[in-house]
């Protein structure tokens, strides 16, 4: 997992709402620690009971049965509730981290149409698949922090969906099959992005430089021909 606290103070943010989701990362941290504590010393007590004990059959098996029971139906579910909560947190802190950083540190297009009045020099293409919480959303992040790290000016989005990939097997006594959400996102690179020149791109602007005699018919035919 990040060091978020580490990720922010490098990046320069300092809002009250990245506070707070750092200091609930916190709270998760702590709560997480306590049930591993608890649990610990419940499966401690459980086997010195039964080192204690008399050492029958029945003895054992009502020891591993209350260990297999405090896992089963306390830490388990209290582990799954951590896992979530951790996980919504991280969620809000790549959002800040996108919002507060990376828009500001690229510019992010969501179509080719964008950038129909630019040019720019392509530096790479590159997909990205996340499948935690908001998985497409979460891969937008990944992608995005990718190209910052590889000196990209901007990302344009070429595809961005979301899918389901079913694992496991199911035989004739049952079976185990999961199946993940996974978000997938497909970018360019770009960098030297530029205005294009609309007057550059007009034969008019041209034909008016030649009848002015600024340019000679040489040159105006060989634009004449590049435009056309």
């Amino acid at each position: 997992m990040k060091n978020y606290q580490e990720l922010f103070q490098k990046s320069n943010i300092n809002t009250t709402e990245a506070k707070q989701a750092l200091r609930y990362l916190g709270y998760a941290k702590t709560y997480k620690k306590i049930i591993n504590t608890a649990i610990g010393i419940l499966w401690v007590l459980a086997i010195l009971s039964y080192i204690m004990g008399d050492g029958s059959g029945s003895s054992r098996a009502g020891v591993f049965g209350v260990i297999g029971a405090l896992t089963m139906f306390i830490y388990v579910p209290l582990l799954t509730l951590y896992l979530l909560y951790r996980n919504y947190i991280i969620g809000r802190l790549e959002q800040i981290y996108f919002d507060e950083f990376l828009c500001k540190k690229l510019k992010i297009f969501y179509s080719p149409n964008e950038l129909n009045n630019f040019e720019y020099t392509t530096l790479k293409e590159a997909t990205v698949t996340a499948n935690q919480n908001n998985n497409q959303r979460q891969a937008l992040i990944l992608i995005c922090t990718q190209a910052y790290e590889e000196g990209a000016e901007g990302v344009l989005i070429l595809n961005s969906d979301n899918s389901s990939v079913t694992t496991g097997k199911i035989g004739k006594k049952g079976g185990n099959v999961r199946t993940d959400f996974v978000g997938t996102v497909s970018a360019r690179f770009i960098s030297n992005i530029k205005e294009k020149n609309s007057k550059e791109n007009d034969l008019t602007y041209w034909f008016g430089l030649f009848e002015r005699g600024a340019i000679t018919k040489d040159e105006y035919e060989a634009k004449k021909k590049e435009l056309i």
